[in-house]
C-alpha cells in the first residue's frame, strides 16, 4: 500500500466528519440541557408506564425504570438516536469506498494509479475508521462539557461515557463494513443503498420488536440485529462489556477484508 489512496480520503472527508461530529455533540449539548430534574424523571416514569408494551418495545424499553435516572434518560433521548445517526453516517462512509466513485465513473482513473484494488478498499477504509474516530471523539468531547450546563446531569461517569462512544464507533466500523461489501456486490449505488437501508430499517425493527415475536424466534431476530450490541444506556449504568462492541468491530473488519477480496476479481463500472 502506497499511502496516496488513505492521505486524499483523509482530506477529503475531513470537513464531512467534522460536520458530523459538531452535529453529534450539538445534539448531546441540548439532550443534556432539557434532562429533568427527579421529579421530572418520575414523571417520565409514569407517563411510559401507561404506554402499551408495543410502544415500549418500539422505543427500545424493557424497564421503564431506568428513566428515573439520569443515565436511563440520557441512554433513552440521546443515544438511542445517536445510534440511527452514526449508522447513516457509517452507510455514507462505506457508499464512499467504491460505490461512488463507480457511479460517478472515475473509479478507472483511480485505478491508473500504481495502486491495487484490494490496496484502493483497505487504505480508504482505513481513512473512514480514523474518520469516524473523529467524528466518536467530537460527540464525546461535546458531551463532556453539556454536563457542565445541567446539575442533573453533572454526575454522570465521563468514563463510561467515553466507553459508550467507543462503542457507537464500533457500531459505525460494522455497518460501514456492510455497506462496502454491498457496494462491492451491487453494481449500482442506489441498489447498494437501498439494500443498505432496509437492513437497517429491519434491524431495528427487530431489535426493537424482536421480543414480542416469541421466545424462539425472537432472540434470533435480536441477534441478527446490529443495533442489539449497542446499549447507551447500559453502559452508562454499569460500564462496558467488551464482547459486544469487540464483535462488531471484528465483523467490521472481516467484511472489509472480504470486499477488498471481492473487489480484485470484479469488472469495474463507469
Amino acid at each position: 500500500m502506497s499511502g496516496v489512496v488513505f492521505q486524499h480520503t483523509l482530506r477529503r472527508g475531513l470537513r464531512p466528519a467534522l460536520i458530523w461530529g459538531v452535529v453529534t455533540a450539538f445534539f448531546a449539548n441540548y439532550v443534556l440541557f432539557i434532562t429533568p430534574n427527579m421529579e421530572g424523571l418520575q414523571g417520565f416514569v409514569a407517563v411510559f408506564e401507561a404506554m402499551p408494551k408495543v410502544l415500549l418495545q418500539a422505543f427500545g424499553l424493557t424497564d421503564v425504570r431506568v428513566l428515573a435516572t439520569p443515565e436511563g434518560f440520557v441512554g433513552l433521548a440521546y443515544f438511542t438516536y445517536a445510534a440511527i445517526v452514526m449508522a447513516i453516517y457509517a452507510v455514507s462512509a462505506g457508499m464512499s469506498i467504491t460505490a461512488n466513485d463507480e457511479e460517478n465513473g472515475i473509479m478507472n482513473m483511480v485505478l491508473a494509479l500504481p495502486v491495487s484494488r484490494w490496496s484502493i478498499v483497505i487504505e480508504k477504509a482505513l481513512a473512514q475508521t480514523l474518520l469516524a474516530m473523529l467524528v466518536c471523539g467530537i460527540g464525546f468531547a461535546g458531551f463532556a462539557m453539556g454536563t457542565r450546563f445541567n446539575p442533573v446531569v453533572s454526575g454522570l461517569d465521563l468514563g463510561r461515557s467515553a466507553e459508550v462512544f467507543a462503542a457507537l464507533w464500533t457500531l459505525i466500523l460494522a455497518v460501514m463494513g456492510i455497506t462496502i461489501i454491498c457496494g462491492v456486490i451491487i453494481r449500482r449505488r442506489g441498489a447498494a443503498v437501498a439494500a443498505v437501508t432496509g437492513y437497517l430499517v429491519v434491524s431495528y425493527i427487530a431489535f426493537t420488536l424482536g421480543s414480542l415475536a416469541g421466545d424462539t424466534v425472537g432472540p434470533i431476530l435480536e441477534r441478527l440485529s446490529v443495533f442489539s450490541y449497542f446499549d447507551g444506556g447500559e453502559i452508562l449504568r454499569h460500564g462496558l462489556d467488551v464482547i459486544a462492541p469487540l464483535m462488531m468491530a471484528v465483523v467490521g473488519a472481516v467484511l472489509i477484508g472480504c470486499a477488498a477480496r471481492l473487489y480484485e476479481r470484479r469488472d469495474i463500472s463507469g
